[in-house]
């Protein structure tokens, strides 16, 4: 669910990681419970995506993933 940014206008959107950059995505989500949110559009199984400091990011910005396996 931290992923899921909803904006002030309503759409809800994630940044995925790809290639050591960030773009912002609109996602369109289902139903949401238990820390997590089920995503119906707009991002593909196995995409990473950013999940902290989503604030501070722009499209293209390069990132580099922290913790696990970067997911």
């Amino acid at each position: 669910v931290d992923a899921v940014l909803v904006q002030p206008n309503g759409e809800k959107v994630v940044w995925v990681v790809k290639d050591g950059k960030v773009q912002r995505r609109v996602v369109q989500t289902g139903l949401e419970g238990e820390g997590r949110v089920q995503i119906l559009s707009g991002l593909q199984a196995g995409e990473t995506v950013a999940i902290s400091g989503q604030e501070k990011l722009k499209d293209g910005l390069e990132v580099k993933l922290q913790g696990g396996e970067g997911k």
